[in-house]
């Protein structure tokens, strides 16, 4: 989305007259803070329950959680778990990051077909 902002904010800026401007752009910039808050939280949600199911599903449960999957991110502390423990905590979060990229591989899908709904060449009013 980065590399996409000016190009949004020139389209919306193009399409609403000069008074609704500064709206305009403060609306997008709001829903953006929004949208990433909302995402972040939606994703790591995905990305915690993917990984719970995976560990179930091996049995593991009641020995990892998903506070050691951050003892695995964590260099220092990684040591500490045995080679059993840091592959079956590394397959989860490839299992578990697999479904969270499909899902930011649908947003992008929904966004570039909602991209291609926006009004083309019409030009704002000059009030």
């Amino acid at each position: 989305m980065g590399l996409t902002t000016t190009a949004f904010i020139v389209s919306i800026q193009s399409t609403v007259a000069w008074n609704k401007r500064g709206v305009a752009t403060a609306t997008n910039m709001f829903m953006r803070n929004v949208g990433s808050t909302i995402g972040a939280a939606l994703l790591g949600g995905i990305l915690n329950s993917r990984l719970l199911s995976y560990l179930s599903s091996k049995g593991v449960d009641e020995e990892l959680s998903l506070d050691s999957a951050t003892t695995l991110l964590e260099s220092s502390e990684r040591s500490g778990l045995t080679a059993e423990s840091r592959g079956l905590l590394q397959q989860g979060l490839e299992f578990a990051l697999h479904d969270v990229y499909l899902v930011v591989f649908g947003f992008a899908l929904l966004s570039f077909v909602l991209i291609l709904f926006l009004p083309k060449n019409e030009k704002a009013e000059s009030k």
